[in-house]
């Protein structure tokens, strides 16, 4: 049982060093865009994380299943060409 539970608290680290890499990287790339849209802007990575937040919250009030937008996003990125 100690091993057991030794390799569940490694999944849960992982698991928390991945969810704080993944939160940091979509505040960063949207403080990129709003940098993009409104240079003059100040605070952007302040709003962006505001703005996340809120957006995240008012989809769990609303019980929104985020499937299908999430599924739409991908097949999206795979059709656009970054070039």
């Amino acid at each position: 049982p100690m091993s057991i539970q030794r390799a569940d608290a490694v999944y849960l680290i992982l698991f928390t060093i991945l969810c704080v890499v993944t939160v940091t990287v979509q505040i960063v790339l949207s403080t990129i865009i709003i940098s993009e849209l409104l240079p003059d802007l100040k605070y952007k990575s302040l709003i962006s994380a505001i703005l996340m937040l809120a957006v995240s919250s008012a989809i769990n009030y609303a019980q929104i299943d985020t499937t299908i937008i999430t599924g739409g996003f991908i097949l999206l990125l795979a059709v656009v060409r970054l070039d």
